[in-house]
């Protein structure tokens, strides 16, 4: 009972605040420590942000976690550092949790990938070759759901579109749900189409309409059984005058939202 209880505390968490609530309950008391640190379901979430928790925490989630599959979360940073007086340079680089999860890679059930124009520490990261390198032709056999998600839109500051650059050579046999926010899902690259599933995408602010466009090619090109679309203070300002008639024989659901 304690056990289920502790599920519900750290699921009812947000995914970067699950490893420490874990953690949190393993420190009330004796009781509490000995259920927490023996429910391996407890430790399979992997959030790090700016730091934060530090790797030795994320260690021993996946020590604790005991060969769980493992639902991780990657960030990539970059914001324009002066260089001279009057001269920027784009710096970009990746959380330095990714040398934990790369060797693991194996364990990953979900990869939730998230794009931040952030500075950061040069302690906390890696850069980007390092993980272009590391990652090369990598293999999650078990990876069900990839997540990618731009949260200040990151390609309009950098100018061009990282999005799906980093995937393109690995072995996702068992992938089959998508889900982006203020990303076109047709930055997925073609390998994954055939054996994709779901797709939910949400879009949020007026500047986003263009990645509509080459949404239709995109839905014709994949075999979806579900697609979910949530627009948020989205403005289509634009009518087609010939709209495109798309024919997805495979698709039984379809659901879109609207929110100001």
């Amino acid at each position: 009972l304690l056990e289920n209880i502790f599920l519900d505390v750290v699921q009812s968490a947000s995914t970067s605040d699950r490893a420490w609530t874990a953690l949190e309950l393993s420190h009330i008391c004796r009781t509490f420590r000995h259920t927490a640190v023996n429910c391996a379901r407890l430790w399979t979430c992997l959030n790090r942000k700016r730091g934060r928790p530090a790797l030795a925490l994320i260690e021993e989630c996946i020590k604790r976690s005991r060969g769980l599959p493992l639902d991780v979360t990657l960030y990539f940073y970059s914001y324009r550092k002066p260089v001279g007086e009057s001269k920027e340079v784009i710096m970009l680089a990746v959380d330095r949790i990714a040398r934990i999860l790369i060797p693991i890679s194996d364990r990953w059930r979900s990869l939730s990938v998230r794009f931040l124009v952030d500075e950061y520490s040069e302690q906390h990261v890696i850069i980007p070759n390092e993980f272009t390198l590391s990652t090369g032709y990598l293999k999650a056999p078990i990876l069900e759901e990839l997540s990618i998600e731009d949260a200040s839109h990151f390609k309009m500051w950098m100018g061009s579109s990282p999005y799906g650059t980093f995937f393109w050579s690995w072995s996702l046999p068992a992938l089959h749900s998508i889900i982006t926010h203020n990303i076109c899902p047709s930055t997925i690259f073609p390998k994954f189409h055939s054996q994709l599933q779901t797709l939910k995408s949400s879009f949020s602010g007026r500047e986003n309409l263009k990645m509509l466009s080459s949404l239709p090619a995109f839905l014709e090109s994949t075999a979806f059984k579900e697609i979910l679309f949530s627009f948020n203070a989205f403005c289509f300002d634009r009518p087609r005058t010939n709209p495109r008639v798309l024919v997805l024989p495979y698709l039984e659901a379809l659901h879109i939202t609207f929110a100001n």
